[in-house]
């Protein structure tokens, strides 16, 4: 019946099912894929008419048009998964960064005390025209190392964007 593409989706819109059709000795059907209950595409199945009624095809057509559908609701599934699989580890892997880089920073922190505590004690002396310069360099050090925990916290963060999880509690144990 010479309908134009746009005809065609248009009535799935209002039919949602299968559309048949017959030129000559040419059949065709076009169904709506559905991933998720979701159309994303159309099926378009050509096939010659010999001597049978085209509407033979309907179910086979039909089965066809549902299983690519699972199929491609399975792949998203999977996509999802393998998403959600690289969102846990790179959540995992960034806290456990963060809190072996933190170790590392307490460590240098500690170091840098140490120093500043042994030139204020006067263990360790530094020649007048060097002191500022000496003082300012340990300073702009413990700024830098401040500034390096404020990043690493930030990693650290990641691992409380887990979506949050409920157990049940008893009543008594909240007091």
């Amino acid at each position: 019946s010479g309908q134009s593409l746009r005809q065609i989706t248009g009535q799935f819109e209002s039919e949602g099912e299968l559309i048949l059709g017959a030129r000559g000795d040419l059949a065709w059907c076009v169904g709506a894929v559905r991933r998720r209950d979701e159309k994303c595409g159309l099926l378009l199945g050509l096939f010659p008419v010999q001597g049978e009624s085209p509407e033979l095809a309907i179910p086979y057509f039909r089965a066809l048009v549902r299983q690519i559908g699972l199929l491609l609701t399975r792949s998203l599934e999977r996509q999802e998964a393998l998403d959600r699989g690289r969102y846990e580890v790179s959540i995992d892997l960034s806290a456990s960064m963060g809190h072996d880089l933190t170790n590392i920073l307490a460590t240098g922190k500690l170091e840098l005390e140490t120093l500043r505590t042994a030139f204020r004690r006067g263990i360790v002396e530094i020649p007048g025209e060097k002191r500022d310069m000496v003082h300012a360099a340990l300073e702009g050090l413990r700024k830098t190392t401040v500034l390096l925990q404020e990043v690493v916290n930030v990693h650290r963060a990641f691992r409380f964007t887990r979506e949050p999880q409920s157990e049940p509690v008893p009543p008594n144990n909240l007091l």
